[in-house]
């Protein structure tokens, strides 16, 4: 199985394989147990969630996204959460003054509350 992750060591997005368990072992211990060791091998598939980079190897968590961005004006990174880059100073976001809801900067009304951004 496979997914996409944010890989703190290789510092970016990439592609998560999912581990499994060895199979032939589990099947060579199910049948020594006379099918007993069938109940372990179940478990080990339905909760086996460990994925790893395939690019470094390393353990990461399926779905984490990238901390960081890119601020638009001077291409400096940024954390995701900064309404404005520590850099140059350009306001990276709008929050609105109603709900205090973050909004892309070309937006003209709130994604939240939908009140006019300008007037909030």
């Amino acid at each position: 199985m496979i997914g996409t992750a944010y890989c703190e060591h290789c510092k970016k997005q990439v592609m998560a394989k999912k581990k499994g368990c060895n199979h032939g072992l589990h099947a060579i211990l199910s049948l020594i147990t006379g099918g007993i060791w069938l109940i372990v091998w179940l478990l080990c598939v339905i909760t086996w969630d460990d994925y790893y980079c395939t690019e470094c190897g390393k353990h990461v968590k399926v779905g984490s996204e990238e901390p960081t961005c890119h601020c638009p004006k001077c291409k400096a990174i940024i954390e995701k959460d900064s309404l404005f880059c520590p850099h140059c100073g350009f306001q990276v976001e709008k929050r609105c003054k109603h709900c205090n809801e973050k909004n892309n900067l070309v937006a003209h009304f709130c994604k939240k509350c939908g009140k006019k951004l300008e007037e909030s």
